[in-house]
């Protein structure tokens, strides 16, 4: 994950710059109307200031247009162009002085007021942009880094949640299950804070411009997961069939691979959460003659459960998050019933960039 930076006072704005701007735009438009209004040549040191005076407006228009709040910079700005554009009408010769003359001179020396807009303008339209993109990303990132937690944290936490249903029940009649049932916790409770301190580390370390992300999950992982959820439910059968090719597979999209251990921790969690009283889960992991990792795992729904799984007021969201990291590999995700009633999580995804475009 990339740590996003920027400077949020490169669009903030600074309305101290209308004070000044204000000033000159009324100062400028008094002197112009005090010169038609007197009919009097300006002289060449007054031709000279007014040079200066124009260069002031435009600098003081794109400095507006860049940094005044946006209401302000509307009003302020049309000011200060009209004092600009009608400045040239004090060197127009008064017995020359018509509307079409006016005009005609206006709308020409306009177009210095626009280069002044649009000198001041874009670097704020383009402040604006980064700072929603800036936005868009950050949100983006909590978003992944929420995905994180879902996957790696709550399947250990309600890993725990389930033992200490079990050990609720076995407290006065064995105490041995008693004793083992505190163990997994113990050992599920270390796992979350190890996922946890990954997650922190990676957060912590944002000096580094590079992408940080938890340790890969590889696919040859998945015998230790399936072997404590296993220990979690002995009156359940757990089958894992994993082909070699998928075992030793080193993926040209690593991402592929996260994203299959991912969907079978989600499938894990949901048995343990909605299906406590399970019998047979099994668990398919291959890749086919056309380069597709295929993941499959089902399980039969169950019945007498005797642990029910707790009721939250969120979430919910994990597989319908997967579909989309699936799809957007280029691969396909479906959960659902089967045909012999059996709940069902079938995914398939290219582990090439070749076959996710042919995708």
């Amino acid at each position: 994950m990339q740590v996003i930076r920027w400077r949020p006072d490169l669009a903030r704005p600074r309305p101290w710059v209308v004070i000044p701007a204000v000033v000159v735009a009324v100062a400028s438009l008094a002197a112009t109307a005090y010169v038609v209004h007197t009919g009097s040549a300006p002289s060449q040191v007054a031709g000279l200031i007014g040079s200066v005076e124009v260069v002031a407006l435009l600098l003081l228009l794109a400095f507006v247009v860049r940094w005044a709040p946006a209401r302000t910079a509307y009003l302020v700005g049309t000011v200060i162009a009209a004092a600009q554009t009608l400045w040239i009408v004090r060197f127009l010769p008064t017995e020359e002085l018509t509307p079409l003359s006016v005009i005609g001179g206006c709308a020409l020396w306009s177009l210095a007021s626009v280069g002044a807009v649009v000198t001041g303008g874009y670097p704020r339209i383009a402040a604006v942009r980064l700072d929603r993109s800036v936005t868009a990303a950050r949100q983006a990132q909590r978003l992944d880094l929420a995905h994180d937690l879902h996957d790696f944290v709550a399947h250990d936490v309600s890993g725990i949640v389930a033992q200490a249903q079990a050990a609720r029940f076995v407290q006065a009649d064995d105490p041995a299950r008693l004793r083992t049932a505190l163990e997994r916790i113990e050992t599920a409770g270390l796992q979350a804070l190890s996922a946890m301190d990954d997650l922190v580390a990676m957060l912590a370390d944002s000096h580094d411009s590079h992408d940080h992300r938890p340790p890969l999950a590889r696919l040859s992982d998945l015998p230790d997961l399936v072997e404590r959820f296993r220990v979690e439910r002995p009156q359940s059968h757990v089958s894992l069939a994993q082909d070699e090719r998928s075992q030793r597979l080193v993926l040209r999209r690593p991402q592929v691979e996260m994203t299959a251990y991912r969907i079978v921790v989600e499938a894990l969690t949901n048995i343990r959460r909605h299906a406590p009283s399970t019998e047979q889960v099994t668990i398919e992991v291959r890749v086919d003659d056309k380069d597709v990792l295929q993941v499959h795992v089902s399980n039969d729904v169950g019945h007498g459960a005797r642990i029910t799984s707790v009721s939250r007021t969120h979430g919910g969201r994990g597989l319908l998050n997967l579909r989309e990291r699936v799809r957007a590999l280029g691969g396909d995700l479906n959960a659902g019933p089967d045909e012999h009633g059996r709940w069902t999580v079938a995914a398939c995804m290219p582990i090439s960039r070749a076959g996710a475009n042919r995708g």
